[in-house]
């Protein structure tokens, strides 16, 4: 009994020493201050000059006290912790001790079948499971209970109100014997119903059990829990699955069945977009000459197969300001082209053209001639987003049907700069829900 009382004292003489700094514990003094470490005092020591010294004297001096305290206060922390659990040991005994108090004899009225089914059910279990130590509380309480049985008969054909009462008192009687320590340390107990039907108890599971629907979800829950378990006893299956699913996630961007990928969906696939969100528009620029003043305008538009080939038409116009680059030809020149582009890294892209161009020769006193020129341009280009709906353009082409009598091309290779349309840009916005 006096145990949690002696622990009581020796943590409150912790904290006190805790809060108020050097203190004597069973003799014992704990210093409030800590001297620097040996690392520490060498590099004060190597210090030059006296101010530097003082200086990082101060600064290791704090360190190393602050680390010393906080060590100080873990060590004790445990201590205290340790007395805590000691006291809250002594504190369950003290709870059986008091559970094993005499119960008020009116609350204890029980008749004599009841009685006497409780106490050998308690006698047995103690016997079978305690190997025939006998608990003196529990027998105690089964000897005051026989002893109050005739004392409640007699009370009973006396007085009506106790028979109207009956039933509450013997269930409290009955919970409350059941609460007793020394039954719920037993292993196995018998378990005591204060139902006189028993049989209300499973009406309810054997409807459920009759349903369908919670058998189903049961057997769901029980699969899912078996699963989970299987998958952690065996994470070498989640690794290989996972291996699979980036491989799949590399190529296609929806994998309803990855035992069945003719349902997947490729991540350059635009299955599900529209016409005019496959739609390609862009217009190159080109600055032939300075003086005069020359420059190449080539609008085209194309329709996206998938999100990295795309293939249209276009139309190329060439206006020369001032005077024209050859006397002899128009200061207007115009064709018609036809293309494919295909992309082949992030923002890198293979270009392929085929045009053909009229030069318009003006004879002095005669009327002008038409001249076709044909080019087939393979160039590199790259695309830079300026806007989420812009993308500028830069690319190098070279015309293998370059001949040096041209003059819609006057060098076979060429730099192009030009803008077109993201991919955002045509996209069809979508509400995120429907009215």
């Amino acid at each position: 009994m006096l145990q949690p009382y002696k622990a009581c004292i020796r943590i409150i003489t912790v904290t006190a020493l805790l809060i108020f700094g050097d203190r004597k514990v069973h003799g014992q003094v704990v210093p409030d201050s800590q001297v620097l470490s040996a690392k520490h005092i060498q590099k004060i020591e190597k210090a030059e000059s006296a101010k530097e010294k003082l200086k990082k004297y101060k600064k290791l001096y704090a360190q190393d006290s602050l680390k010393n305290r906080k060590a100080f206060e873990r060590r004790w922390q445990l201590q205290a912790d340790s007395l805590m659990h000691a006291w809250r040991e002594n504190e369950d005994e003290l709870g059986v001790l008091k559970q094993n108090m005499l119960i008020s004899e009116y609350e204890l009225l029980l008749d004599s079948g009841r009685v006497a089914a409780v106490t050998d059910s308690v006698n047995n279990e103690i016997a079978a499971h305690v190997r025939g130590r006998v608990n003196d509380s529990i027998q105690a309480s089964a000897v005051r209970l026989t002893s109050y049985r005739e004392h409640y008969r007699a009370y009973l054909k006396k007085d009506s109100l106790i028979s109207i009462a009956r039933k509450n008192l013997s269930n409290e009687v009955h919970s409350r014997f059941l609460n007793l320590k020394e039954l719920k340390a037993l292993d196995e107990i018998t378990v005591f119903t204060r139902n006189d039907k028993p049989w209300k108890g499973y009406s309810d599971k054997a409807r459920q059990v009759g349903d369908s629907a919670y058998i189903k979800d049961q057997a769901r829950k029980m699969a899912e829990e078996l699963a989970t378990n299987y998958l952690v006893d065996h994470p070498e299956i989640i690794e290989s699955v996972q291996k699979r699913l980036n491989v799949l996630m590399k190529k296609y961007a929806v994998v309803p069945n990855s035992n069945d990928l003719r349902t997947a969906r490729k991540r350059a696939s635009l299955t599900g977009k529209s016409f005019a969100e496959r739609l390609y528009i862009a217009a190159n620029f080109q600055v032939l000459s300075i003086k005069p003043v020359s420059i190449d305008f080539s609008p085209a538009i194309g329709y996206r197969f998938t999100t990295r080939w795309i293939a249209g038409m276009g139309l190329n116009y060439r206006k020369t300001f001032s005077n024209p680059l050859t006397p002899d030809f128009s200061a207007d020149m115009w064709g018609y082209k036809s293309f494919v582009s295909f992309d082949v890294l992030s923002n890198f892209y293979l270009y392929t053209e085929f045009a053909r161009n009229t030069t318009y020769r003006v004879a002095s006193g005669e009327d002008g001639t038409k001249n076709w020129e044909q080019s087939l341009l393979l160039g590199v280009g790259r695309q830079v987003l300026i806007h989420p709906k812009i993308e500028m353009t830069i690319m190098v082409s070279y015309n293998f049907l370059f001949e040096p009598t041209d003059q819609f091309f006057v060098s076979p290779w060429s730099i192009r700069v030009g803008v077109q349309l993201s991919e955002l840009a045509l996209l069809k916005s979508k509400p995120y829900f429907q009215r």
